[in-house]
């Protein structure tokens, strides 16, 4: 447990270093419209003092002079038409349609992803550092299925079998990490990424239950598949947790 713990304290650290994180900058569902208010305005601002300038330029002809004056004439009416819309939706917010399953806590939950995904999106990076260890339960019947008729391994065994191996990528993702930052191609850490993890796999299965080569490569095939499914049960779990917590 020493080295699980130490290994997912250093990933999530070197994470940080590197600054890996989920986008901070999302926004709700309401405050989409007034966004996109903000962003034209500012363009619009910019083809005004553009106009303006033209309009106050000696050298310019009759007929430039009055096209840049017709151009800050709709400036300024765009502008006015963007006011009125954003205080519009400041007075009258738009209404968000919330998901109503007639379970209190799930449509909470919802309305809290769809209100403020920046902050449910911090909560759930937050979860996974702290619960991280739920990875070890729920991988435990998936690999005692590969197991199960062989009686001299016991659940302890499986136990300290998956602690190893999620210390071991944990601390393969912050050699990556660190080679990417260092400038070591995409490609090749990619590469890294994929066949690494399952080499290991299948090296420790042979190992630590002292399997045939065939019979350590046809498990690791088995347990690649169990390990997706552990991933997004863990993920479901957290998001259930920040959705009714």
């Amino acid at each position: 447990m020493a080295i699980f713990l130490f290994s997912i304290f250093a990933m999530f650290a070197v994470f940080s270093f590197a600054g890996i994180s989920p986008p901070t900058d999302m926004r709700g569902v309401n405050t989409y419209p007034l966004a996109a208010i903000k962003t034209e305005r500012g363009q619009v601002e910019k083809q005004r003092e553009k106009a303006l300038r033209q309009t106050r330029d000696a050298d310019l002809d009759a007929d430039d002079r009055a096209d840049a004056v017709k151009d800050l004439a709709e400036a300024d009416a765009r502008l006015k038409d963007l006011d009125s819309a954003a205080k519009a939706l400041k007075e009258d917010p738009v209404e968000v349609n919330v998901a109503h399953t007639g379970w209190y806590a799930l449509d909470h939950g919802i309305e809290k992803w769809q209100q403020n995904p920046a902050l449910m999106i911090y909560k759930l990076q937050s979860s996974v550092y702290k619960f991280s260890w739920l990875l070890i339960p729920l991988s435990l019947p998936f690999l005692w299925l590969l197991f199960f008729w062989k009686r001299q391994y016991k659940l302890y065994d499986h136990a300290v079998f998956i602690i190893y191996s999620i210390a071991f990528m944990s601390l393969l993702f912050i050699v990556i990490t660190l080679a990417a930052q260092l400038g070591v191609p995409s490609g090749w850490l990619g590469t890294a990424g994929v066949f690494i993890p399952f080499l290991h796999i299948t090296r420790q299965l042979k190992q630590a239950y002292q399997l045939r080569w065939w019979s350590a490569v046809l498990r690791a095939m088995v347990l690649t598949w169990f390990i997706t499914i552990v991933l997004v049960l863990f993920l479901l779990i957290l998001v259930a947790m920040g959705m009714t917590g």
